[in-house]
């Protein structure tokens, strides 16, 4: 089978026949991300999206052969076929942008060292920022040691308001 074509008027239609044509291996290919995402090897949101894109791009190359189909039974694969025109719509959002002007498609998420940096400060003057409420932090459980993630899009506005950081 021929490589997928991304251009053309019917490149939606297109990508879904070939994305359901290789069912087994998408499901398997899913299962990586999430292997991918979950890494704890694999510190920095960057290196996470370079391993991301190689195997996506892996994927197409060999036309999805380069994953062995998935153990899943035929209702499962059925739920599958069914999120497909979503993961498509997604797909062609991140292509072709937003369906609303100026609204991201995702908002990238920072660990307290990367926003710090990020932001051009120490992670002192981040914790600082927090506490005055210039910054909004998401903080997943309880106490000291919980994580604590910053929305890039919470730090551009923090940046406009101070350039200087």
């Amino acid at each position: 089978m021929s490589a997928f074509n991304f251009e053309g008027p019917n490149s939606e239609e297109e990508l879904k026949k070939w994305l359901l044509d290789r069912l087994p291996q998408v499901v398997t290919l899913t299962d990586q991300i999430w292997k991918i995402l979950g890494d704890p090897a694999i510190s920095s949101q960057e290196e996470k999206n370079a391993k991301l894109v190689d195997m996506a791009a892996a994927f197409v190359k060999s036309g999805g052969s380069c994953f062995e189909g998935s153990n899943l039974t035929e209702g499962q694969l059925a739920t599958f076929q069914q999120l497909i025109p979503g993961l498509i719509a997604i797909a062609s959002m991140t292509v072709k942008g937003p369906l609303i002007p100026n609204q991201p498609v995702e908002d990238t998420l920072l660990n307290k060292n990367e926003a710090a940096a990020y932001l051009k400060i120490s992670t002192r003057k981040l914790e600082k920022e927090v506490e005055k409420k210039n910054i909004v932090r998401i903080k997943h459980g309880k106490g000291r040691t919980a994580k604590v993630q910053f929305k890039k899009s919470v730090l551009d506005a923090y940046l406009e308001k101070h350039p200087t950081g």
